[in-house]
């Protein structure tokens, strides 16, 4: 496949354009070449075989990993040595962590409470994307209210550090 369809390297701008182009390509060589030993085409003992297999499940497979996640006091989640963001109220919570070739869910029970691009190991964080309208709840620990924080400004120590 490599040598067929990826050489050169195809420029697409997105994972759904590099599968329409693959596709594309698989199709045309099932339909044009033949199998090695018959005169019947890709394409031909493709249909002869399909008659033999079972249907699809009716719910469709989830292609992601998935994990039992613990959002640290800083309401981030840590997957393959990078942190995603969720919402302050979750913040010490049990959620769990779906992750797709090119995003991640985070959820709270049935509820979809954050959502990221996924990055690579090392790379930088963006913003989350934004939820759908209606869910999650608001983004504030418990008990807080909106203002000012009263926590103390950092002060360096007067003292000098002992030569021993």
């Amino acid at each position: 496949m490599e040598r067929n369809f990826l050489v050169p390297v195809p420029q697409v701008s997105s994972l759904e354009e590099f599968n329409t182009f693959l596709r594309e390509k698989c199709l045309a060589y099932a339909r044009e070449h033949k199998v090695p030993g018959t005169a019947k085409t890709v394409a031909e003992v493709w249909e002869e075989e399909r008659k033999a297999l079972l249907p699809l499940p009716a719910k469709p497979f989830a292609c992601c990993r998935t994990l039992e996640v613990k959002s640290d006091r800083y309401s981030r989640i840590s997957f393959e040595t990078n942190r995603y963001s969720v919402p302050t109220s979750y913040a010490g919570s049990f959620l769990t962590l779906r992750a797709y070739v090119d995003h991640l869910e985070v959820w709270q029970g049935k509820e979809l409470i954050a959502l990221h691009q996924r990055m690579r190991p090392g790379g930088r964080n963006p913003r989350p994307r934004a939820l759908p309208a209606g869910t999650g709840k608001k983004n504030r620990a418990p008990g807080r209210t909106p203002g000012p924080s009263k926590q103390k400004s950092f002060r360096p120590s007067t003292k000098r550090p002992c030569p021993h």
